[in-house]
């Protein structure tokens, strides 16, 4: 289930670069808040905001939130969650980026 769901998303990913090319990443952030703390805050944003969202978790720790496949999306996001042992490391890249979405990142991280 768990890999379905992520070639899922990897295919939208895909299908959402070929409509137009994907803008080059952000530069990447670090926190040392643990994946589970960022994740809680950035979710409560994006609920509040009332922006979609899902996470695909990795097994070595961290994942990803994007908002690709969501009703009305025409810029999706993918936010990488990279656990680096001490700090984890943010990289945001969206094909047009929502200053709430950064301020949203920035302000979790």
């Amino acid at each position: 289930m768990k890999q379905g769901f992520c070639l899922t998303l990897l295919g939208l990913a895909a299908s959402a670069a070929a409509g137009g090319a994907m803008a080059q990443p952000l530069a990447p952030l670090r926190t040392v808040k643990p994946v589970e703390t960022f994740a809680q805050c950035f979710v409560g944003t994006q609920e509040r905001a009332g922006h979609a969202w899902a996470f695909v978790p990795k097994d070595s720790g961290g994942g990803t939130f994007s908002n690709v496949g969501a009703a009305g999306i025409r810029q999706p996001y993918f936010l990488d969650v990279a656990d680096r042992g001490g700090t984890r490391e943010l990289r945001l890249s969206s094909a047009g980026t929502d200053p709430s979405l950064v301020l949203a990142v920035q302000h979790c991280a």
